[in-house]
């Protein structure tokens, strides 16, 4: 069998990207919503769902390992949250997706640095979607259909020290999913061959 055809996903392949896909963007919508209960506490799910998160993302790069993982977990993501107003994560997703597919596909999806790399980029895109446009395009808050203020306390919030801290929360969170995730699915990494 040629390596250009191993590399092919097959249609198994596809209906696991779809699968996790669909689960990772449950975690992110209930997540999100549980920790919306409190404007400074939402500015923390992006690290909340990374480490729910990094599991079910690390297993779906170990058990396909092919070109095209990366990139159809986020598109999936991103479209989903697209249909719910979240455009922002669809161009993030595509754009961050795409530069974990170059850095993942590099490596064949046999290291473990570069799928943990690959895993922020989808976390980084999600919380530059949905988090970050408090940040850069307060307007945008203000269109999401959220009383004037509840949109007034989520961008003050978000201006708090508090607010600021968790960004880099968020990436301790990020390493921090990568490192259970590999200690949850050693036998998965070692039968796809990551180091």
């Amino acid at each position: 069998m040629s390596n250009t055809k191993e590399n092919k996903m097959k249609m198994k392949d596809i209906a696991m990207i779809g699968i996790f896909g669909a689960l990772l963007f449950v975690i992110t919508m209930l997540a999100g919503s549980l920790m919306a209960l409190s404007m400074t506490v939402q500015m923390y799910s992006v690290a909340i769902i990374a480490i729910l998160s990094a599991p079910l993302y690390m297993l779906v790069m170990a058990k396909v390992h092919k070109r095209g993982a990366v990139i159809g977990i986020c598109a999936l993501v991103g479209i989903l949250w697209a249909l719910f107003g979240g455009f922002f994560v669809l161009i993030w997703m595509l754009v961050l997706g795409v530069v974990g597919e170059i850095l993942a596909s590099r490596t064949k999806y046999q290291s473990y640095k570069m799928l943990t790399v690959s895993f922020g980029l989808y976390t980084v895109a999600y919380y530059l979607g949905a988090i970050a446009p408090i940040y850069y395009y307060p307007a945008y808050v203000y269109r999401l259909g959220y009383p004037t203020e509840t949109s007034d306390a989520l961008i003050a919030a978000a201006h708090t020290p508090a607010g600021y801290v968790a960004i880099p929360v968020t990436i301790v969170a990020i390493v921090l999913g990568a490192v259970i995730a590999k200690a949850l699915l050693k036998k998965h990494f070692e039968k796809a061959g990551v180091v």
